[in-house]
């Protein structure tokens, strides 16, 4: 067995008189106990030396929590954990002889296939065939797969139209993952045919990749036309133009009325 229970509080309560070694010889037989899934043997010499201690530990502690008998010394919570657990692993094994009926009757597995190789393959059952006595990862005992894995999406080995240098795209790709902005396959393809649309409506996707570095911005933007954005003025350049105006910038010779009086503005 490579795995029990153990009550920390019940077994405090019951050895907080113990020195040191003694506590140590009690931990050290409780794992033999239960790692031979039998009682300590009657030499004690021989188990001092297997449990690396001193007999004078080793002693005091089989007399005091273990029972002599002609088969060794017994522990009755040893002897009843190792009861309980053979009794889960036997309503395990009654578990798979079922379920392996059931499929039988229904054909799922072949009439000449053998119930116990099944069984140790553990191939007819979700629950666990414990023939150490201890839970299962639940990853054991599942097949493994031998399929090659899905090349990883190499950012700076994309394909590229002719319209953007690769050199500029290596210092794109760095002045991301400098901001530490994401390099998804998803994402990258996507402004690549969005630099390439770009370049098809006339602008340069050089350029339009250094004023994203250049303005410290996350993504790469389509340039605005002539007048702002789409054509449509933008609220900048509407300010911009308004201020003009009233300043006279525009025209110098157009006098304006402002507070009920006429006036050359500038």
């Amino acid at each position: 067995m490579q795995h029990y229970q153990f009550h920390i509080g019940d077994y405090t309560a019951a050895t907080a008189h113990l020195s040191p070694m003694e506590d140590l010889a009690y931990r050290r037989l409780l794992d033999l106990y239960y790692s031979n899934e039998a009682p300590i043997p009657l030499d004690v010499k021989a188990v001092a030396r297997r449990v690396r201690l001193d007999i004078e530990p080793v002693q005091q502690v089989l007399t005091e929590f273990f029972q002599e008998s002609p088969e060794g010394y017994r522990h009755h919570r040893c002897d009843d954990e190792l009861q309980a657990i053979y009794a889960r692993s036997e309503s395990a094994r009654k578990s798979v002889e079922k379920r392996w009926e059931r499929q039988k009757a229904t054909n799922q597995i072949p009439n000449d296939t053998n119930v116990s190789d099944t069984y140790q393959e553990r191939i007819t059952t979700d629950i666990p065939i414990d023939t150490t006595h201890y839970p299962l990862p639940i990853t054991q005992g599942k097949p493994k797969t031998n399929g090659a894995k899905a090349p990883r999406f190499d950012v700076a080995a994309i394909e590229l139209p002719d319209c953007i240098p690769r050199s500029t795209w290596e210092s794109w790709i760095a002045y991301r993952r400098s901001r530490k902005l994401t390099c998804a396959e998803a994402t990258i393809k996507a402004q690549v045919a969005n630099l390439e649309a770009w370049h098809q409506a006339g602008h340069d996707p050089p350029k339009i990749i250094a004023d994203s570095i250049s303005n410290g911005w996350q993504g790469l933007f389509e340039p605005k036309q002539a007048g702002g954005t789409n054509g449509k003025q933008s609220r900048f350049d509407a300010l911009a133009q308004c201020a003009d105006e009233l300043t006279g910038r525009n025209r110098r010779d157009d006098p304006r009325t402002f507070d009920g009086y006429a006036t050359q503005v500038g």
